[in-house]
């Protein structure tokens, strides 16, 4: 790999499970990321393995495999199980024989977008699990043991949005309007299904003015509806909370939530704090409380005391939980 296009990885190891973190890519990358090689020893049999992983970025799709290098002492034949998981896409598994120069995982493909999205914006885990196999299963033939998904869903869907085809609904966002898809929308929010399947105003005239939100934020609500994707989240994980619970968008709120409380500082503590319980964030909520309890002493007096003064309810809570965590 170049090394203009970089990767840092994470690597943790406990009971022959492996799991490596791919993070903090560059975005320039239009080839293999590869991790540096492993090494690992078997519980029972004390056999060696090593292996290293590639994530290799095609015209179309990503695929991702684990690459066994070397395998001594074997005592009895090895299965290996290759594991992707992301929250936005979900798990996914394929599995091999453990030998030297076997390659697990290269059916196991992404679409080429997501993939690189989450390589340079997060992360993605892979997870190697190996194990020795009883004699009575070794001539049997190793499945996938979950179906893989259509790596191209996300790509049409993608793409539909972007073509403006065989659009049924206009929202109009501020001076620019959006072109989508009825189906869609309802799909994914149970707002947007109630506003369409019922006598509104909006049903019959094909048309839904939002006039709270940005058409900056709306772009990327778009996005995340037909493709589950966000590209500008750590930029706008405020506003997109904000739109996230006007819509019943439960994952979009998730990550939202996610994001900003990763971001938590002694400055933003009490806004975040009031963002996520005017927008029913509870996870944000609590990660929120937790910071200000463990550093009650750095935080300007001036900001928890605005809480007990403008929401003494919530200010109630947030001393309940405060008590419980000490």
């Amino acid at each position: 790999m170049d090394p203009a296009q970089s990767c840092e990885f994470d690597f943790k190891s406990s009971a022959f499970t492996n799991k490596l973190l791919f993070k903090n890519c560059s975005s320039v990358l239009t080839g293999p990321v590869e991790s540096k090689k492993f090494f690992g020893t078997t519980t029972h049999s004390s056999t060696i393995v090593s292996w290293h992983y590639i994530v290799q970025l095609g015209a179309v799709n990503t695929t991702i495999e684990v690459i066994v290098d070397s395998v001594s002492n074997i005592k009895s034949q090895l299965h290996g199980e290759l594991q992707f998981y992301h929250p936005n896409v979900g798990r996914y598994m394929t599995s091999g024989i453990i030998k030297a120069g076997s390659r697990i995982g290269d059916e196991l493909k992404i679409s080429l977008d997501s993939t690189r999205s989450y390589l340079i914006q997060g992360g993605i885990d892979l997870t190697l699990s190996i194990h020795e196999l009883a004699q009575e299963d070794v001539q049997q033939p190793i499945q996938p043991t979950v179906p893989l998904p259509d790596s191209q869903l996300l790509d049409h869907f993608a793409v539909l949005l972007e073509s403006e085809k065989f659009t049924d609904v206009t929202i109009i966002v501020g001076k620019k309007e959006f072109l989508a898809h009825k189906a869609i929308l309802a799909a994914r929010s149970p707002i947007f299904a109630a506003m369409f399947e019922h006598e509104m105003q909006e049903s019959k005239e094909n048309r839904v003015t939002i006039e709270d939100v940005k058409p900056r934020v709306f772009q990327e609500v778009l996005r995340f509806i037909y493709t589950g994707i966000v590209k500008e989240l750590d930029q706008l994980a405020n506003e997109l909370l904000a739109v996230a619970d006007k819509y019943a968008l439960d994952k979009l709120r998730t990550l939202c939530e996610e994001q900003l409380g990763s971001t938590l500082s002694v400055e933003t503590v009490t806004r975040t704090l009031y963002l996520a319980d005017l927008h029913h964030a509870e996870q944000l909520k609590q990660q929120a409380v937790q910071f200000i309890s463990l550093n009650i002493k750095a935080i300007p007096a001036a900001d928890w005391q605005s809480i007990i003064a403008t929401n003494p309810a919530l200010a109630a809570q947030m001393f309940a939980q405060m008590a419980r965590l000490n």
